[in-house]
C-alpha cells in the first residue's frame, strides 16, 4: 500500500511540475552577446618621463575594443593629463578623465577591425611624471559607430581627499562589463577591492603613489543596474577614480538565460510568482530529478562553476 501511494505521489508531482513549466515560459532579457577579454598588457614608468608604454601584445580576433587605463603622478601646480595615445595604427579617443585630486586617472578607447600582432601602446603625458598604463582588448562588443564608440556605455567619476575610492554608474545594456582606473597620490598601499570585483593591475612607483585598475568579476546581467567600483581600504588617502561600462554586441553569444521554461522552486517561479503545483521536495518524492539553475544577476555565465543556486524538478 505504501509503495502504491509513493508511486501515485510521484506521478501527481511530475504532472503538476509539467503543468507549471508549460504555463510559465521564461521571460528572457534582450539577447546580447557575451563580452570576453582577449589581450591584457601593462607598462610601468618608475622614473619621471612624459611617456609610458605597454609591453608588446597581440589580439586573436577582428573587431575588438581596446581600452587604455592610465594612472599618473603630478609634479607641478597644473593638473596632469594624457595628451595623446598611439599604438597599433589605431585612432585613440578619450573616454573619461578624473584629475580633481593630484595626479590623473584616465580611460581611452580604440577599435581594431583586424587582429593585431606584436604591438605596443604609448601614452603621452602633459608633464614628466611616474605613471602606469594597462591596455585590455575585448571581444563580443558592440561594433557600431566609429573608433569603438558603440561599445561604450555609461561613465562614472569620483574623487576625494581623503576617502574610500568609490564610483558608480547605472548600466545601459544587459550583459555589460564595468571597469575602473584610479590613482592615489599619497601612499603606496595595496587596494582591498569591493565585493564581486578583481584587481587587474597595481603598481607602486618609487615616489610612493599607487596606480591601479580593477573591474567587475563578471558582466552585469540586467540594464538599469547600479554598479559600484570601490575599495574597502585604504580610507585615509586622496584618490581619483574613473569607470566605464563596456557594451555587449546585439544578438548571439550567451544571454544568461536557460531556453525553454522557467525554473520553479517551492511552488514559486524564480521571479516569485506562484506556479501550479508544488516543487519537488528534497526527500525524493518526485522520483527522477534533473537539475536546473536559478541564474542570479552575477551568475549569468552558463559555465557550471558559475552557478551556485541550484534547484531540482
Amino acid at each position: 500500500m505504501l509503495e502504491r501511494l509513493t508511486m501515485l505521489n510521484t506521478r501527481l508531482c511530475r504532472t503538476a511540475i509539467l503543468l507549471a513549466l508549460a504555463i510559465s515560459p521564461i521571460v528572457t532579457a534582450s539577447a546580447w552577446g557575451a563580452i570576453g577579454i582577449d589581450a591584457t598588457a601593462f607598462g610601468n614608468q618608475g622614473a619621471a618621463k612624459t611617456t609610458v608604454t605597454t609591453s608588446s601584445f597581440s589580439t586573436l580576433s577582428p573587431n575588438e575594443l581596446l581600452l587604455a587605463f592610465i594612472s599618473a603622478d603630478q609634479a607641478s601646480s597644473s593638473a596632469t593629463t594624457v595628451t595623446n595615445i598611439t599604438g597599433g595604427g589605431l585612432m585613440w579617443v578619450l573616454v573619461e578623465r578624473t584629475n580633481k585630486q593630484l595626479g590623473t586617472a584616465e580611460i581611452w578607447r580604440a577599435f581594431a577591425p583586424s587582429a593585431l600582432t606584436g604591438v605596443t601602446v604609448t601614452a603621452a603625458l602633459s608633464q614628466s611624471v611616474c605613471s602606469s598604463i594597462t591596455v585590455m582588448s575585448f571581444t563580443g562588443v558592440d561594433t557600431t559607430g566609429t573608433n569603438g564608440i558603440g561599445a561604450i556605455g555609461a561613465l562614472g567619476t569620483n574623487n576625494a581627499n581623503p576617502g574610500l575610492p568609490t564610483a558608480s554608474l547605472v548600466t545601459t545594456r544587459n550583459g555589460s562589463l564595468v571597469l575602473g582606473v584610479g590613482n592615489d597620490w599619497d601612499n603606496a598601499i595595496v587596494r582591498t577591492v569591493g565585493a564581486w570585483q578583481s584587481l587587474v593591475h597595481q603598481y607602486f612607483p618609487p615616489v610612493g603613489d599607487t596606480y591601479w585598475v580593477q573591474m567587475e568579476s563578471g558582466p552585469t546581467l540586467s540594464s538599469g543596474t547600479t554598479v559600484t567600483i570601490n575599495d574597502t581600504a585604504p580610507a585615509a588617502d586622496r584618490y581619483n577614480l574613473s569607470i566605464v561600462e563596456v557594451l555587449a554586441a546585439a544578438g548571439g553569444g550567451t544571454t544568461g538565460t536557460i531556453s525553454g521554461t522557467k525554473p520553479v522552486r517551492d511552488g514559486k517561479r524564480s521571479d516569485g510568482t506562484v506556479a501550479a503545483g508544488n516543487h519537488a521536495d528534497r526527500h525524493g518524492n518526485c522520483g527522477d530529478k534533473r537539475e536546473l539553475y536559478v541564474l542570479k544577476r552575477r551568475e549569468w555565465n552558463l559555465h557550471p562553476a558559475a552557478r551556485r543556486d541550484r534547484i531540482y524538478v
